[in-house]
């Protein structure tokens, strides 16, 4: 897993990107999702927990460096 408890402070610029837990998915089977294929990667994320039971989303922070790699990620897996 590349998810961190905080992005350090010299990576640069931090992004936050929203990622819409797909329908059907639980938060667990949603993060899970997103940290296989960003492990592929290298890039580190920071995951915050958002939205309800129902309806769970997580803020995604990254590095700008790699904020266009994780939306095409998300974007992947929220059109499933």
């Amino acid at each position: 897993m590349h998810a961190v408890e905080e992005l350090p402070k010299e990576s640069g610029e931090i992004v936050e990107l929203t990622y819409l837990c797909p329908s059907g998915r639980s938060a667990a089977e949603s993060i899970y999702l997103f940290d296989q294929r960003i492990a592929r990667t290298g890039i580190h994320y920071q995951p915050e927990l958002h939205g309800t039971r129902f309806w769970p989303a997580f803020i995604i922070r990254v590095t700008a460096a790699h904020a266009a790699v994780a939306s095409a990620i998300i974007a992947q897996i929220e059109r499933r």
